[in-house]
């Protein structure tokens, strides 16, 4: 789906079979990318956290932030009523619809980077921030296995967890999701199963918890294709686009009318061992403008856009403690 530069995708296979462990970041369209030896990050540049591999220094700030400038109700609409018309026309069956929100911050990105808690976290100095709780894809020893998140709803009380298993769009947004990325992993596999279908985390939001589900998809790599041709079949990633993937990706392009960046890319670690990597969600961006928190959820036939929009600005938060 993706084309990465040449030099980029010979690096990658070359490091990966020698062993060398790296970092690298891929943007949403595939036409940023940047790849270090783990050893030669610049750290006064690069911040990240994959697992236990991190560089930065953690320390708490008390943080606070506020919306500013969140889109408008009425230009959401109009979007999602325009995905919902191509949906009812079988053009698409499941699609992530995301905008930007303008935010205030007391802190700037960096010293955010220092303090945020998240399972993955990047930060590329006056750019942007990431504090992803989503795993993209581990590979190791011959395996490769993707955990898609779809399912989000705000863990302030006990029984909003039924309600989100329960739910209709909920559940049908799980299943189409899944769905693809068996159809991904399967164009680079032999074999793919689904192994653990549907299980729920706790997401930490600085403001309270979200109940979050996820499923566990893995497959076994076919022999002799390399990491970057891997990469390449199944990137972006599919819980941040949507179903069918090509038209979506068309879809995401007419109706969001701005550009995502970094947002929804991926980055990751291969420590010499495996490559654990992250969905570039849970985002901020540093612009003229000022701060801009890039947020949104999946959007099917049956979804409620009052519902929508405020899941997007739900997922507008800082994890610190």
């Amino acid at each position: 789906m993706i084309r990465l530069p040449g030099k980029v995708k010979d690096t990658l296979s070359i490091w990966y079979a020698k062993r060398e462990p790296f970092l690298f970041v891929v943007d949403y369209k595939g036409e940023r990318t940047s790849l270090w030896r783990l050893g030669d990050v610049p750290q006064e540049r690069i911040l990240f956290q994959v697992g236990s591999l991190t560089n930065r220094k953690c320390y708490q700030e008390k943080v606070s932030w506020a919306v500013v400038s969140p889109v408008s109700w009425e230009r959401y609409r109009e979007a999602f009523e325009r995905v919902q018309a191509y949906q009812r026309q079988g053009e698409n069956y499941l699609l992530n619809l995301t905008f930007p929100t303008g935010i205030e911050l007391s802190h700037d990105l960096w010293t955010l980077a220092h303090t945020v808690q998240a399972p993955y976290i990047l930060a590329l100095r006056g750019e942007c921030l990431v504090f992803s709780p989503e795993t993209f894809v581990v590979i190791e020893g011959g395996k490769i296995a993707t955990f898609p998140m779809k399912g989000t709803i705000s863990a302030d009380r006990e029984e909003n967890l039924s309600l989100l298993y329960n739910d209709p769009k909920e559940q049908a947004e799980h299943v189409a999701i899944v769905d693809l990325l068996r159809n991904d992993l399967g164009q680079v596999c032999s074999h793919v199963e689904v192994k653990r279908y549907r299980y729920w985390e706790r997401v930490h939001r600085g403001r309270g918890e979200l109940y979050q589900t996820s499923s566990h998809i893995e497959g076994d790599l076919q022999k002799d294709i390399g990491i970057g041709e891997v990469f390449e079949a199944i990137l972006p990633a599919g819980s941040v686009t949507g179903v069918p993937k090509p038209r979506a990706l068309e879809i995401i392009a007419e109706v969001e009318k701005y550009e995502r960046g970094w947002y929804t890319g991926v980055f990751g670690i291969f420590d010499g061992q495996r490559i654990v990597s992250a969905v570039m969600i849970r985002y901020i961006e540093q612009t003229p403008q000022g701060m801009v928190y890039k947020s949104g959820g999946g959007v099917m036939v049956y979804s409620n856009a009052a519902r929508e929009y405020q899941e997007l600005l739900e997922k507008v938060y800082v994890p610190v403690f």
